[in-house]
């Protein structure tokens, strides 16, 4: 699938957001705007390794992925 609804990649955090909050250095999950205006599924980290970056590309080849390396602030 080329490009996602916001509601495809919600249902697609909420089936694995637990398993992503599993892995080392990631520390939340969201759904995303990209600058170009491409829907992404936003993962929030701290000092994740590359390794943890690989796993999770390969458990969702599909799904159109953003980090973001900082502390998430809720507002």
């Amino acid at each position: 699938m080329d490009s996602h609804t916001q509601e495809q990649l919600l249902a697609l955090r909420d089936r694995h957001e637990a398993w992503l909050l599993a892995q080392p250095g990631v520390i939340g999950t969201g759904v995303g705007i990209e600058p170009d205006g491409r829907l992404v599924l936003r993962i929030f980290t701290k000092g994740i390794r590359q390794e943890s970056r690989d796993t999770i590309a390969r458990a969702l080849p599909d799904a159109p992925l953003a980090w973001e390396e900082g502390e998430v602030v809720a507002r």
